[in-house]
Parts: structure tokens; sequence; C-alpha cells
């Protein structure tokens, strides 16, 4: 057999083996444990909800699914990790919206959604509650933009980090609104939580699960929620457009999961799956944490997320958010 023949052949046997150990690999998938990366901290809205499709992830795989939590930077360490763990599947990521803004916010980030990741599937959105301490001189929204006119920047509104979707949500809130208030960051949804509710800041905007039980108890103001039209869980609470705020009728807040890229098709299939059957079993408690349900095809939140990606870019240009 002359040479070149020879070397083709071994190539191509070589090229057959690696093919079949993929199939095989991806046949066999999963045959241990997977690791669920959240870019935020234990105790926030996105550990929650991670937390309840793990579960149901576990069960439609039949091997355990673990979080683990890897907050900073407005999710870009977490990102980062996931961005270099192996391919096989083994690590997946929930990726938030905020995940997305940094692309427009930060002058260098450490991933390409776009280049870095496949995308799992789009789990939903969520609206957000602006919420006061019930100490503070207003009783509603318009007493509030009241105190902020007669006073700039002496009002302080937190957020769970520079860049998140609550963090511009607010923003445009301030900006259509007229006022200025000054901003508070922190490193997650839960100390920020604790400060408002202690008296230590004024405001706040977040998701109804985090803010949404402390002002059913009287513990906080709800002041206005974003959507268009009133959350089910406040009903009291007046929406930012009834009160003349427009810009937050669309959800700014999305989340979904996410694999490093080169993750073989065939695994990409059982973890849509296994997404799937985790949603439907909790379809009452995403309800719960005041999820707007968006799940479809993995392509379909391709698709979407890379329109967020010039959309964010604008949103940041209008409103001048920069990092503090």
């Amino acid at each position: 057999m002359p040479a070149f023949i020879s070397r083709r052949f071994a190539a191509m046997v070589v090229l057959c083996t690696l093919g079949c150990r993929a199939a095989f690999a991806a046949d066999e998938f999963p045959s241990r444990a997977l690791r669920m990366i959240v870019p935020y901290s234990a105790g926030s809205f996105s550990d929650a909800l991670c937390r309840e499709l793990a579960a149901g992830m576990s069960a439609h795989l039949n091997q355990p699914v673990t979080i683990d939590n890897i907050p900073g930077a407005g999710a870009t360490i977490g990102m980062a990790r996931a961005k270099a763990a192996p391919p096989d599947g083994y690590t997946i990521v929930y990726v938030g919206s905020s995940a997305i803004i940094n692309v427009s916010l930060m002058p260098q980030v450490p991933y390409d959604p776009l280049k870095d990741f496949r995308y799992i599937g789009l789990i939903g959105y969520t609206n957000y509650v602006l919420a006061s301490h019930p100490g503070r001189p207003f009783a509603d929204f318009a007493g509030m933009l009241a105190r902020a006119k007669a006073a700039p920047n002496t009002l302080t509104i937190a957020s769970p980090g520079n860049g998140t979707a609550s963090h511009l949500s607010a923003e445009i809130m301030k900006k259509a609104a007229g006022i200025n208030a000054r901003h508070v960051p922190y490193k997650g949804s839960s100390p920020a939580v604790n400060d408002l509710v202690a008296g230590h800041v004024d405001m706040m905007m977040d998701p109804q699960t985090t803010l949404g039980p402390f002002v059913r108890a009287g513990r906080l103001r709800g002041l206005a929620v974003t959507g268009s039209q009133r959350m089910r869980e406040l009903p009291d609470v007046p929406t930012l457009s009834e009160l003349g705020i427009k810009g937050l009728e669309v959800p700014l807040g999305w989340f979904g999961m996410a694999a490093p890229a080169g993750t073989p098709d065939a695994v990409m299939t059982r973890l849509h799956a296994a997404m799937s059957a985790a949603m439907e079993r909790s379809t009452g408690k995403l309800g719960e944490l005041g999820v707007q349900i968006g799940f479809g095809s993995a392509d379909a939140f391709r698709r979407f997320v890379e329109s967020e990606v010039p959309r964010y870019g604008r949103i940041v240009d209008e409103t001048g958010v920069k990092l503090e």
C-alpha cells in the first residue's frame, strides 16, 4: 500500500475512533454529577430559581445537579469560570441579563456571550418592585418624586450591583421621572435588601420574590412595579406606566441556561430535555417567584440573546450608566 494511502487510512481510522468515542460519551451522558454555576450570591432570586430547577433536572437525569455560587464583578467571574470549563455537559451556567449588559458596560469582559457559550433554553422574565423603607417621609411614588426633586441626590437607591438589570431599571426610572437619586451598589440582592429593611438606604428596585414578602408584611412600602400590568402578588401597587413613567413595560430581567461552547449536540439535546422537564415540574413554584415563563428552543434563546446585546447597548448609552 502506498505511503500516502496508508497515512490517509490511518487518519480516517483515528477520526472514526474519535467520533465513535464522542457518540458513546454522549449516549452515556450523564454518568456523574453536574455542576450548575450561579454567578450570583446564595439567597438571591437567581439562587432560589436555580435550586428549584436543579432539583428538577436532577430528577430527570438521575444524577445530582449541584449549585456552585460564584458571585462577583457583575456575574463576570462566574461566567468566565463557566467558559473555561470542559465542554462535556457536566458544567452548565445560569445566564442572567446582567451577563449580557456587561458587554456594553465594561471595557473588557472575560467572555463573549455569543462565541463562548451554547444556549440550552430561556427560563423566562421577571418584573421589578420599587420599594422604600416605611420610615421615609413619603407614602407613595408621587411623594418620593416630590422629595427627590426638592432635595436632589439626597435619596439613595440600592441595587444588587453595578450593571445589573435592577440597576439599569432604576436608572431608566430616574431618567424618565427627571430625578436624581444616589446609586448604592451591593454585592448581591441579599445584603442590599437587608440594608433597605434596616433603613440604611431609602429605596431599591428588585424582583418581587425578594422585595414582595417585605412589602406584604409592612416592613417595606411598595411604590411601583415595572411591566405592562400590576403584579398578582401586589395588586395595590401601581405600574410605573400608570404613573406616567414609560420605558419599563418590557422586562429587562430575563434568565436562562447555557453550556460552554463546544458541548456536543447530543449532550445539548439531553440538557434541553432535562431543563424542559424541570420547568414543567416547577411551573407553580416559578410562578410564586414571579417568573413569566418563556421557555422555547435552544436556537430561539440564542437568537434572543443576539438581539439583546444591541438593545442593552442602546439603554446604557441613553441612561449614561457607568461603573462606579
